[in-house]
């Protein structure tokens, strides 16, 4: 079942340095969202709420996850009479799990302060993870490491990792788009936790 973002502090970031910026001094700009639509007559117009994307939730030691766009709703998403719309609206008030089982999906904004890290954790999705500002570092349960550039995607398969800003300086946002999976199942243990 996925986790209401009200218990997302287990998720919590670690400060491995002395630095004391809030997520309001990233130095990063909050992305604006441009929101397309089809008007009646079937051309294609932007929706008049292009506004800044809000914090959702504040991950600890600065770190945060906003909520860029929802569509918590069976797939395939209907987009007539802005029904995929109406759902993100509510959710911006109300937001959504981590990620959702219902087919729908999340885009979400991840803002790492330098010298952070999160603890290992596992969702039970699929999430596809493009690192845009900074560098991020991704260990797996295993010890594999990869350093995350800027235009690099990681394809997360419900594995158990981790994420570290190894900067001293400069904040890290990757931007992940995520929807659930059945839960993994391995031959040796069995179907695996949800580890948050």
């Amino acid at each position: 079942m996925p986790l209401p973002l009200a218990n997302v502090h287990k998720l919590a970031i670690r400060d491995e340095s002395n630095d004391t910026m809030s997520s309001h001094d990233t130095g990063i700009p909050r992305p604006t969202r441009y929101i397309t639509d089809t008007d009646d007559d079937g051309n294609s117009f932007f929706y008049d709420i292009s506004l800044d994307v809000k914090v959702s939730t504040d991950l600890g030691k600065g770190a945060s996850l906003s909520l860029g766009y929802n569509t918590d709703v069976p797939a395939p998403v209907n987009l007539n009479d802005h029904n995929d719309l109406n759902v993100y609206l509510k959710a911006i008030d109300n937001p959504p799990p981590l990620w959702t089982n219902n087919g729908g999906s999340n885009l979400w904004f991840v803002d790492t302060p330098p010298g952070t890290s999160s603890e290992l954790h596992r969702t039970m999705s699929i999430d596809f993870s493009i690192q845009v500002v900074g560098e991020i570092e991704l260990t797996l349960s295993n010890g594999d490491t990869r350093l995350i550039k800027p235009g690099d995607v990681v394809i997360q398969r419900g594995t158990l990792h981790k994420w570290r800003n190894p900067s001293s300086t400069q904040w890290s946002r990757f931007v992940g788009i995520n929807t659930g999976s059945q839960p993994i199942v391995t031959k040796n243990h069995g179907t695996l936790p949800v580890f948050l």
